[in-house]
């Protein structure tokens, strides 16, 4: 298995485990919990200051966030951004270049014989120069014998 592949794997797995993760009240337990063992008080927020009732008209409205409330949001905006970007950088089209380069040249490394499915991967996406990188089966004589080898 080609070393790209399993990595994107890899990474696509953490990110649908971080979206599985994304429990905030577990989270907060825990760091509750520890604070306890660090001998820290729980965070707060800062005091809520009222605009002058001359200035805001007579709206009595202020809604004060808990520290919890504060930090549930920033929470899941980092996981959110996270996986988004774990996604968006595996599925960009350099990345599918990269890893259709890395199958040539490991199928040209271990079979040491005829590997036209792959070039013709790679070269496909070079439509420009495809006709200077075309090739046949008589440009390799010895792909057979090194294929022979290679087993």
């Amino acid at each position: 298995m080609p070393r790209v592949f399993a990595h994107q794997r890899a990474q696509m797995q953490d990110a649908r485990q971080v979206d599985r993760m994304r429990s905030f009240a577990a989270l907060w337990q825990d760091c509750l919990g520890r604070l306890a063992d660090l001998d820290v008080k729980e965070p707060q927020t800062p005091r809520v200051i009222r605009p002058p009732k001359k200035t805001d008209g007579a709206s009595d409205t202020v809604h004060s966030f808990s520290s919890a409330e504060l930090y549930r949001q920033g929470y899941y905006e980092i996981i959110d951004a996270l996986i988004t970007q774990i996604e968006v950088r595996f599925d960009q089209k350099t990345f599918k270049l990269y890893q259709s380069i890395e199958n040539l040249i490991l199928s040209a490394a271990t079979s040491g014989g005829w590997f036209r499915q792959d070039f013709e991967n790679v070269t496909a996406q070079f439509p420009t120069d495809r006709p200077a990188m075309s090739f046949s089966q008589r440009d390799f004589p010895h792909a057979e014998e090194s294929q022979s080898l290679a087993t």
